[in-house]
């Protein structure tokens, strides 16, 4: 009896299940590395905003106050 022409045998499913799995925790450890390096990044971007935000309304309310 002869195997039909897409027959995947178990262990080349295992094969392919472990390279999966070691592609996955190379991304997982991709991704750590950028949140610990971006994190700073995002902090001061939060920061800025809200500075910004700040700066606008004291501009807004200056501009209420100011005649004319």
């Amino acid at each position: 009896m002869t195997s039909p022409k897409n027959y995947i045998s178990r262990e080349e499913i295992d094969w392919k299940i472990a390279e999966d799995e070691t592609y996955l925790e190379e991304m997982l450890g991709r991704q750590k590395e950028l949140r610990e390096k971006l994190g700073p990044i995002v902090g001061e971007l939060r920061n800025l905003r809200v500075r910004i935000e700040q700066t606008e309304k004291s501009i807004s309310d200056w501009s209420e106050r100011e005649p004319g």
